[in-house]
């Protein structure tokens, strides 16, 4: 690896989560109505989320920058073109035989971090209105 390639700010992500779990620790120290700390910590959640987008757009790119060095680090076998390894390919385009990518079991079955923020929104909302 060379010395001159980008790499992500991890250094601000942290300092954003800090903040915003100070802040989180400030609010309920502070003399709010039950509502009152409910849209707090809504709001909150939502300058954490702005944060942490803000972060990966800025960061893309030397995210991207390090995947494709990881990926130059990979060792890969050298394909051989015989009638089983393209039999084998054939299956699984088609979906019948195992995953493509054997190292991440479970890269389908993760929920996208913007629903689980829509969902602790919503969750907050009924909260308020049931009070």
């Amino acid at each position: 690896m060379n010395k001159s390639s980008i790499r992500p700010a991890w250094w601000f992500l942290y300092l954003c989560i800090a903040l915003v779990l100070g802040l989180f620790w400030l609010e309920a120290k502070l003399p709010f109505s039950a509502a009152g700390h409910t849209w707090a910590e809504v709001g909150l959640v939502l300058i954490l989320y702005g944060l942490v987008t803000a972060w990966l757009e800025a960061n893309e790119a030397a995210m991207i920058a390090e995947e494709r060095e990881k990926y130059k680090r990979m060792k890969l076998p050298k394909a051989v073109i015989t009638a089983q390894t393209r039999y084998q390919d054939m299956a699984v385009q088609e979906g019948n035989s195992h995953p493509q990518d054997a190292d991440y079991p479970i890269k389908g079955r993760t929920l996208p971090i913007w629903l689980i923020s829509l969902a602790a929104i919503v969750l907050a909302f009924f909260k308020t209105q049931d009070q």
